[in-house]
């Protein structure tokens, strides 16, 4: 049986997950078009931020700010991405999926919590770089933690095997270990610890 409270830690730090992934979604679509457009058009171009800024209403930009469509765009990309005061910024999404996360941290498994954790860390460090420049926000945009979830002391030879019956068929009758040892070098593995270097 789930207790109410936890019940709704987790819904709503699942709504704040989907919120904060649809902002990007529709952020980076909007990026990519007004940037496409803007040799052609550059009204259209502008009317692709303010379309933006009619779907998630919050603090006004300045004036100065919405004169020239690279401004708009910067300052729109910046609200949208990390205003604490912006109620629908990812930051501010991730800061409430987080926190309710940590309310019901023992429903969570480990992985979920960390990653959530980072994601809102390197965020938040991103933050503080003030960022202006259009690669480096779809980089932050597109921020997907990369760390496996394979132990870093397993020695090569168990993080194949393991691999590789995560990877096959259920239906595999062989044991998708039996090739590992032919195929790793002479040389002796048996110690080696996992690096993400090597995969």
């Amino acid at each position: 049986m789930i207790l109410s409270r936890v019940a709704d830690g987790l819904y709503w730090m699942g709504r704040y997950l989907e919120r904060a992934e649809n902002t990007v979604r529709l952020l980076l679509v909007a990026e990519e078009l007004a940037t496409e457009v803007f040799g052609l058009d550059e009204d259209v171009a502008r009317s692709e931020w303010h379309d933006l800024a009619d779907i998630f209403p919050g603090p006004a930009l300045p004036e100065r700010a919405t004169r020239h469509v690279a401004g708009l765009a910067a300052h729109s990309l910046q609200a949208l991405t990390f205003s604490a005061a912006h109620p629908n910024s990812v930051y501010f999404s991730l800061k409430r999926a987080r926190d309710n996360a940590r309310g019901v941290r023992e429903a969570l498994t480990v992985e979920v919590f960390v990653n959530l954790n980072e994601t809102y860390r390197e965020l938040e460090e991103a933050a503080k770089r003030r960022l202006v420049d259009t690669p480096t926000f779809r980089s932050v945009l597109g921020y997907v933690p990369q760390d496996d979830i394979i132990h870093a002391d397993l020695p090569l030879e168990r993080t194949l095997r393991y691999a590789a019956r995560l990877r096959l068929p259920s239906s595999t009758t062989a044991d998708p270990g039996d090739g590992i040892a032919q195929n790793i070098p002479d040389v002796d593995h048996s110690d080696t610890e996992f690096d993400d270097a090597v995969l």
